[in-house]
């Protein structure tokens, strides 16, 4: 077997031996260039339809997207062009379907929505009501309803991109009326769940209608969705209605890391009017992230949580929210979180004992009703925000940079944020006034886990870093199980072998991290025996000499260790 380690644009492919049973699986590759009818899904003879490859492709099986665009025109009994992944996979054996290395592959589906009978429009891009997929590297344009409406569970949606879609570009959950889905009165928590939307990006969708952009969100969990669904480091802008929706969820949701701005402005959006008879007036709200709302049984269910987001220039009223409350009964918790330019930064105007802020600053207005606070900052002193140990006095002037051109800039080969947006300047008040409370997720995203500069946590999303070496306030690495893992020839190496063993029969995943938290590299081993061990020679030739960590994703947890190179 062969493993391709990649380490910023450098890419080795090196042999990997091991002791144990070896699982069988396909790569079906699609093209622009493809033919459904002559090829056969292999590389040199691809497929057009991405409809086609799901169609044959078994659990555990591979999808290859070569770069270009699609418009794809496979249809289904109704007549639609939808991509419908119904099938699903494994915890052991997840259907993938990803981009091609260093290629992106747009599905475009406007030739659909462009007929003369706008009989499209209205008609979803891709719609996933099956288990454990994940799709990895797509462009989803155009779409005549959501770029993506998905209803499954363990799904992962890794780095794609929404835009210009007639409906939100993401969408998780189901319609407003739960029992119409087929799985009873009400959502046990098990439909629509344990979903991750990770290093995806959402900007200019709008919708349709003679109200048009009331609807389109760039990411939307709402209408009964399942437990354990969350948001790790996207980001929505210019969408026709709100970045984010949480509106009549029954579970909680979690965003850690994303950024929300430009919400709700109809010059963004006129392109829409093609697809309108008649006259239209725009009407979308403008807020950044909607964190509940009230739904048929009264109010949105479940504690929802934002921690190191940013919500900005959010301000087509005076009215419009970066973070918004929405009249949710079922709690918040927001930790460190960053708001400037909107109507209202923070607006969470009714009480719950059930709601929670730490470490988040407020360059402009808010409303908080009630709940626990501590230690955040504002721009000036106000008798309807936080009042627990306050850092008044902070500004825009504290940040390196917070223009909404940085912000949507270039990712980092490891799908990173934009660098110096909402970076603090040196000597700045929100600079060791915080508290030290673990992000979630940090066990499989160590990314998200910033070390402790200076004598305490920093106020806001980022740790202020230049010229300082953390403190040991937040340990990491630090698992323990009963999976094995020993590095063997570190120190300096230009390769070293990994010694693997799983307590479990499962999927592996092997990353690598510099010592500030920097996904160096990540591939799957594949699926490994229990009680065996195995032997997985790594290529690090191209890492900068330093310390790093080896971590390793077993079915029963994660394996870390540190070596040199």
């Amino acid at each position: 077997a062969t493993l391709t380690v990649t380490c910023g644009s450098a890419q080795k492919t090196i042999s990997i031996s091991g002791v144990g049973a070896e699982t069988s699986s396909n790569e079906y590759y699609i093209s622009p260039s493809g033919n459904d009818q002559t090829g056969d899904g292999s590389f040199e003879n691809p497929w057009y339809n991405i409809q086609y490859a799901v169609n044959q492709a078994v659990a555990g099986d591979v999808i290859i997207c070569r770069g270009g665009t699609y418009s794809p025109n496979m249809r289904d009994s109704s007549g639609k062009t939808t991509v419908r992944i119904r099938k699903s996979g494994t915890a052991e054996q997840p259907y993938t379907i990803r981009a091609y290395d260093g290629e992106t592959p747009v599905f475009d589906f406007a030739a659909t929505q462009l007929l003369a009978d706008k009989s499209m429009v209205g008609v979803r891009g891709f719609e996933i009501t099956g288990d454990w997929w994940h799709i990895y590297g797509l462009t989803i344009t155009h779409a005549g309803d959501n770029g993506i409406k998905l209803e499954g569970s363990h799904n992962i949606i890794e780095r794609c991109v929404f835009c210009y879609n007639l409906d939100s570009g993401l969408q998780l959950g189901f319609g407003h009326v739960f029992s119409e889905s087929g799985f009873g009165s009400s959502n046990d928590g098990t439909h629509c769940s344990y979903n991750t939307v990770i290093d995806c990006d959402s900007y200019r969708n709008c919708d349709f209608d003679s109200n048009y952009g009331s609807d389109a969100d760039g990411f939307a969990c709402k209408m009964h969705n399942g437990i354990g669904n969350r948001f790790i480091r996207c980001r929505a802008w210019e969408n026709s209605d709100d970045a984010w929706d949480l509106y009549e969820t029954d579970f909680s949701v979690v965003l850690v890391e994303c950024w929300a701005w430009g919400s709700g402005r109809p010059e963004n959006h006129l392109w829409v009017k093609d697809y309108l008879s008649g006259s239209a007036s725009f009407s979308g709200n403008g807020n950044g992230i909607k964190m509940g709302g009230n739904g048929t049984g009264g109010s949105s269910k479940g504690k929802h949580e934002a921690w190191n987001c940013v919500a900005f220039n959010c301000d087509k009223t005076g009215s419009v929210k970066g973070f918004d409350q929405n009249s949710h009964g079922g709690g918040e918790k927001l930790v460190g979180c960053l708001a400037f330019g909107c109507g209202y930064d923070f607006m969470y105007e009714r009480a719950s004992a059930n709601s929670e802020y730490y470490n988040n600053v407020c360059i402009g207005r808010q409303e908080i009703a009630g709940g626990t606070d501590s230690n955040n900052a504002l721009g000036s002193p106000t008798d309807k925000g936080w009042q627990n140990n306050v850092v008044y006095g902070v500004s825009m002037d504290d940040y390196i940079d917070l223009s909404e051109e940085t912000a949507k800039g270039p990712r980092g080969v490891d799908g990173s944020m934009p660098a110096n947006f909402a970076r603090l300047k040196a000597g700045r008040p929100q600079i060791n006034a915080g508290l030290d409370l673990a992000v979630p997720y940090t066990d499989e995203f160590s990314f998200l886990l910033q070390p402790i500069y200076g004598s305490a946590r920093d106020l806001g999303p980022y740790e202020y870093t230049s010229n300082s070496s953390s403190t040991p306030l937040q340990q990491i690495f630090t698992y323990e199980n009963s999976d094995k893992l020993l590095l063997l020839n570190t120190n300096g190496s230009q390769e070293l072998t990994a010694k693997v063993s799983t307590a479990k029969i499962g999927n592996v995943v092997l990353e690598i991290y510099n010592m500030q938290g920097q996904q160096m590299l990540m591939r799957e081993l594949g699926v490994l025996s229990a009680d065996r061990d195995y032997y997985y020679p790594v290529n690090v030739s191209m890492l900068p000499a330093g310390v790093y960590v080896c971590r390793v994703h077993t079915p029963t947890g994660v394996m870390s260790a540190k070596f040199a190179r």
